[in-house]
Formats: C-alpha cells, sequence, structure tokens
C-alpha cells in the first residue's frame, strides 16, 4: 500500500502528533508498505520512508503564548499556514497517487485531503489527536472514510454524537518502541534535588504544568524537570522560580532520540492534563522507562496508565503532593514497564495495516 501523512509542524515541535507520525510511518513501512510524510520543515531524523519537506515559513515564537486569548488571537495565522501547506501537498499526493492519506492537523487539511480524495480516489483516515471537543467534531463533519480513536474513551464519545452515525470509528491505540524506550543507566548530569519528578509537555493551558509546579513546592525535597515547553517562558516559569527556586526547577528541549535519557535520570513521570488530552503518548514512553505514573483520575488515564501508578485529582494540590511523594518511595518493580508492553509498535502497526487493507476492499 501507499500511505501518505500530512504533518505541518514536523520539524518544528517535538509534540505528541508529531512523534506519532514517525513512529507510525516507521512501522508501516516495516511491514513492507511505501509511506511518505510530508512536514513543514525538517526533523533531521534519518528514516525508512520518503520524506517531503515544504519548507513552509512559520514564525514559531508565535507559539509563546500561554494563555487561551493569546492562542485564539494566533489561531488565524496557524490556519492559514494548515491552509497553504495542504494546497501544496495536494500536488504532490496527485502525483503520488497514495491508496491512504492521513491528516493530523486538523482544521481546513481535514477538509481539503477529504475533498480531493473523493476526487482523485484516495480514501482518508483520520486519527484523534486533538481530544474530545470542538476540533474531533469538525473532523467528524467532514465525513471521512476512517477514525481512529487511540483510546476507548474518545471512541464513546464520538459514538454519541448525532452526527456521527453512519461513519467508521475503530479503537486503535498508540503504541511504544520498548527497545528505544528502556530502564538504563542515565548520563545526564543535572544539579537537581532528589527525587525528580518529569514532566514532558508542552505549556498548552490543558496540560496544567502549574498544578505540578504547586504540588513540588509543597514536598520537602525534590524537584521538577520539564521536557518540552514550547511555549515559551511566561507565567509556568515565574511560578516555579518564585515557588522551586534554584536547584528544584529545570527546563530544557531535547531531541526525539535524547528523551529517553531524561526519563532514565528521573523518579517519578507526571502530567496532570485535564480530560481534553487525546492519549498521552508520554505516559507509555514513561512506563516503559520504568517509571512510575502520577496523573488525573479519569476514564482516559485509568486505561492508559492502569496499575502502573497513582491517579488523583491533581487540582487538590495537597492530594497531588502526597500522591508524588508517595510514588518516589514506592517500590514499582516491573509494574510500569509491563503495563507498557501492551502497547507494542508491532501489535498496533500490523492492526493500522489490516484496516487499512479491508478499508480498501471496500
Amino acid at each position: 500500500m501507499k500511505i501518505a501523512f500530512l504533518s505541518l509542524y514536523t520539524g518544528y515541535v517535538s509534540r505528541g502528533v508529531e512523534t506519532w507520525v514517525n513512529d507510525i510511518s516507521q512501522r508501516l513501512a516495516d511491514l513492507g508498505n511505501e509511506v511518505f510524510v510530508y512536514s513543514g520543515a525538517d526533523d533531521g531524523l534519518i528514516t525508512n520512508y520518503h520524506k517531503q519537506v515544504l519548507h513552509i515559513k512559520a514564525n514559531i515564537r508565535l507559539r509563546k503564548g500561554e494563555s487561551l486569548i493569546e492562542q485564539s488571537l494566533t489561531w488565524p495565522y496557524w490556519e492559514i499556514l494548515n491552509f497553504i501547506f495542504t494546497f501544496r501537498c495536494i500536488y504532490f499526493l496527485i502525483l503520488n497517487r497514495p491508496d491512504i492519506v492521513m491528516p493530523s492537523n486538523g482544521g481546513s487539511q481535514t477538509l481539503i485531503v477529504r475533498i480531493a480524495g473523493f476526487l482523485f480516489g484516495w480514501k482518508t483516515v483520520v486519527v484523534a489527536h486533538a481530544g474530545l471537543g470542538a476540533h474531533e467534531k469538525w473532523n467528524l463533519l467532514t465525513r471521512s472514510d476512517l477514525y481512529i480513536y487511540p483510546s476507548r474513551r474518545a471512541m464513546g464519545w464520538a459514538n454519541n454524537l448525532f452526527f456521527s452515525k453512519g461513519l467508521k470509528l475503530i479503537n486503535i491505540p498508540h503504541g511504544i518502541d520498548l527497545h528505544k524506550f528502556k530502564k538504563e543507566k542515565s548520563d545526564l548530569k543535572l544539579k537537581l534535588q532528589k527525587p525528580v519528578y518529569l514532566i514532558v509537555a508542552s505549556f498548552d493551558p490543558y496540560k496544567r504544568v502549574y498544578l505540578a509546579v504547586k504540588a513540588v513546592s509543597k514536598l520537602k525535597k525534590g524537584s521538577l524537570l520539564v521536557v518540552g515547553g514550547d511555549r515559551e517562558n511566561g507565567e509556568i516559569d515565574i511560578l516555579a522560580t518564585k515557588l522551586l527556586g534554584e536547584g528544584r526547577y529545570f527546563k530544557t528541549k531535547v531531541k526525539l532520540n535524547e528523551i529517553s535519557r531524561y526519563y532514565n535520570f528521573s523518579d517519578v513521570f507526571t502530567l496532570p492534563s485535564n480530560i481534553f488530552e487525546a492519549f498521552g503518548i508520554v505516559y507509555l514512553e514513561a512506563m516503559a522507562c520504568g517509571l512510575p505514573v502520577v496523573a488525573t483520575d479519569d476514564e482516559l488515564r485509568r486505561e492508559v496508565v492502569g496499575e502502573a501508578g497513582i491517579l488523583v485529582d491533581p487540582e487538590n494540590i495537597d492530594e497531588y503532593s502526597k500522591a508524588l511523594e508517595k510514588a518516589a518511595t514506592k517500590n514499582w518493580g516491573e509494574i510500569p514497564r509491563k503495563q507498557a508492553e501492551k502497547f507494542l509498535w508491532e501489535i498496533v502497526s500490523r492492526k493500522y495495516e489490516t484496516v487499512f487493507q479491508e478499508l480498501l476492499k471496500k
């Protein structure tokens, strides 16, 4: 099969979506499929799939806004870029004639790919990266050929929407590479007070990183390590500097192939995001490296984390803080790793290939 992915922000940021595009593309290529990834910039990774970089000039500094108001004001800019990027991709899609096209950036991209697929014969498959809410409702309104939901919770939510009737919706979780993410000695030399509580996330409001800052500050010892934070500085850094101070807070950005060093340097992984989290690949990465997880107690996290951590209401700072301390002192053994094993890419990628083959038979 010929399979194409559209990923505007690949090469600019390394969020869950960009990580997923690279991982699933490699696995589908390993299975003998011809895979194309169209991106806005070059991520510098050596891959086994075809890469077409469209060199979209994006002012990534506009992603610095942390508030919903700031993000709303910059939304037209990003949507215009998305529109331009997608139209440029259509030219290459027509030339390569893929069987399956997977738009990953939502908005106008999903609609344009869907219309072009109707005209030129490919199947449009949408994976629900945006979580619950308006973005996924829009994707459903495009009436694409197949919708894949990484969690049972999200698929149940979509099934209950009246305008999803007649659409093909299935559940396939995201995957993890247990060879890439494993427990090993870290060579990092960061001067942080132990235990180290790790967050891998952007500073999008729904990630609620500020709750982790407050919870760690309540502990007598320990520090917060943040990897990511593509929305630079702002209120989170100010709060962390005030409550934690030097030696208890550090933020950095790393390349995808270096991130396991930070998991292995840390003692506990935490991410207190709200219900709009679509899945959370970082939970799998952390558990694969043997870390227990402290996260929000909801249907999604119960599905992904299982018994490999402690689930709480992170808005209750005292409860959240006690859970972090308990997770750091408990001997978790192989529980986190075994939970991650339920999401092997080898299994997940074959599920994708099977549903694609079934879709093309119709």
